[in-house]
């Protein structure tokens, strides 16, 4: 299946590119421990959805979403830690937080194909979905943990 068309790559895609652009500007200090981390995190979100969607059956897709979730949790903390250690802007990071947040879009917040075989959060499926829709929830919302925006 392409990955291209699940709107989960294309939101953590866009992440990735917003985050390299941002980095390049991060202290040379930085180049190896902070932002060499930060990258990873933010590649490895778009990269395991697209390595999942190349696997047969929705088990093992769901093993790789899951861990795209993961890198997206890793990368909200990192971007956290650069902002609390000066290196990223407040209006940065808030920039780059709702890159990384997009549940409050539910266009956004959908894993599907385009057309009627869309599994969403918000509807019903046309056919049998790929992934629990609560999992589906999970890889855009925000755990309790973070630091809610003001």
């Amino acid at each position: 299946m392409p990955y291209e068309k699940f709107e989960a790559w294309k939101a953590t895609h866009e992440l990735a590119l917003a985050v390299y652009r941002v980095t390049e500007t991060w202290p040379k200090t930085e180049r190896y421990e902070l932002t060499g981390q930060t990258r990873r995190a933010a590649l490895s979100a778009p990269t395991n959805i697209a390595e999942g969607a190349a696997k047969r059956g929705a088990r093992e897709f769901r093993r790789y979403v899951d861990i795209a979730l993961g890198s997206v949790s890793e990368l909200s903390y990192l971007l956290r830690f650069g902002e609390d250690r000066g290196i990223l802007d407040e209006e940065t990071f808030n920039r780059l937080d709702q890159l990384r947040n997009p549940c409050g879009n539910p266009d956004v917040a959908t894993l599907c194909l385009p057309g009627p075989g869309c599994i969403t959060i918000n509807g019903p499926s046309t056919r049998p979905p790929l992934v629990d829709r609560r999992f589906i929830f999970r890889l855009f919302t925000v755990r309790p943990s973070v630091r809610p925006l003001q």
